[in-house]
């Protein structure tokens, strides 16, 4: 019965969903879990989403050739002490816009706010 399907999703993760993780660095970091995918849903559009349905700030910014690109998400944004919004899907660092990017179920996308080098 239905009972019996809750429990088994309980005990396996749900392939059919992504997740996101949003580092805003110093040990403040955000999960978003469970995060429905539809068909031809950009990573962006998802993160939008999610940003809005929580009332976090998210700002985007269009570059001609690149794509949009994520400026602010909540009180971090793009060249603040040098860092920027990169993400990972998966532990893969992706050499595409996030706008670009299709998620897909069973997708782990983290977002770190970070700078290029370590110095």
């Amino acid at each position: 019965g239905i009972e019996q399907t809750a429990e088994s999703q309980a005990l396996a993760p749900r392939t059919d969903l992504a997740s996101i993780m949003i580092d805003f660095g110093g040990g403040e970091v955000s999960v978003f879990p469970d995060l429905a995918v539809g068909p031809e849903v950009s990573l962006l559009e998802l993160l939008e989403g999610v940003t809005t349905e929580n009332g976090v700030a998210f700002e985007t910014k269009a570059f001609e050739g690149l794509g949009t690109m994520v400026q602010r998400i909540g009180d971090k944004e793009n060249g603040d002490d040098g860092r920027y919004w990169i993400y990972w899907v998966n532990n893969a660092k992706l050499p595409i816009g996030a706008d670009q990017y299709q998620i897909q179920p069973g997708d782990i996308v983290h977002w770190k706010f970070e700078g290029f080098t370590d110095e």
